[in-house]
């Protein structure tokens, strides 16, 4: 037999048990490697700064089952709280890895620390901004070219992700100019375009619903038949939009342009002066 035939007849033996080998080499190699770090507390910074809010909506809620009468259920387990956390933050259950890693975390302040972690993985913004776009956009698609849903959902994951304060968040996606592909924050503008125009009218309802938490969408005609809101309210909201031009360079601001309205009682056309809603002190000077 020739050496290269035996060669041959060595390699169809050993092939198998060489990779059966090489598995049990990288399963003990892993079992070697480093664990996972501990997830660790934020800076006592943070911490301070959210205990605030942690006691308002603990008071809150204790208000609220003392004037029904609820006495509070035991506390959960902790597997079981942290597998709401990941269902609540990042939309699915915790891995099994994760479970194992959370189960051999035997230091202080576990929940509080993988709660932490859970904040600042990439899967909670990514998860989120889908969540928070159908609060600012709603669910349905807007002009096609002119709205992209997707540069909008990925700009506001990139902004959770890098803790970018609200207010600068909401303030870009009224007062950005740009091409909606290149500054994807005025896709919120752009959401509000039919056949090239804006809607001034549904920019105005969409905003109070997504950052007052109100509906005043029947004020556009008229005042609202049990609430606060007036009609000028809603005009005056409305004409913040006047001025936004949208064309193939993106959204601009055209000083020309006015917010213009038909009176109901005297058929004549006004323009009504931009304002919000309630203090004056809210409308930059």
């Amino acid at each position: 037999m020739g050496a290269r035939m035996r060669f041959s007849r060595l390699m169809q033996v050993l092939g198998p048990t060489a990779v059966v080998l090489t598995v049990v080499a990288l399963v003990l190699g892993a079992a070697r490697s480093p664990k996972h770090p501990l997830p660790p507390l934020p800076d006592e910074v943070t911490v301070q700064q959210t205990q605030p809010t942690i006691q308002q909506v603990d008071q809150v809620l204790s208000a609220l089952w003392a004037e029904q009468g609820v006495e509070p259920a035991a506390a959960a387990e902790e597997l079981l709280v942290l597998r709401r956390l990941s269902l609540a933050l990042h939309g699915s259950v915790p891995s099994l890895e994760e479970i194992r890693r959370f189960e051999a975390d035997a230091a202080p302040q576990r929940l509080e620390r993988w709660t932490w972690q859970m904040l600042a993985d990439r899967r909670f913004a990514d998860y989120f901004s889908v969540r928070l776009a159908r609060s600012f956009v709603g669910a349905e698609d807007g002009q096609f070219i002119l709205f992209r849903r997707d540069r909008f959902t990925n700009w506001l994951a990139d902004q959770i992700h890098e803790n970018r304060p609200l207010d600068e968040l909401v303030r870009a996606m009224i007062a950005e100019n740009g091409l909606w592909t290149g500054v994807p924050a005025t896709n919120y503008i752009t959401q509000a375009a039919a056949d090239g125009n804006l809607d001034v009218n549904k920019l105005a309802g969409r905003t109070v619903r997504a950052f007052l938490g109100q509906r005043i969408d029947c004020a556009q005609c008229h005042n609202h038949p049990f609430a606060d809101w007036k009609q000028g309210q809603f005009e005056g909201l409305a004409a913040c939009f006047g001025e936004a031009r949208i064309s193939p360079a993106g959204i601009s601001d055209d000083p020309s342009r006015h917010f213009t309205v038909t009176d109901r009682m005297t058929l004549q056309d006004r323009q009504p002066a931009p304002a919000v809603p309630f203090g004056e002190e809210w409308w930059p000077k």
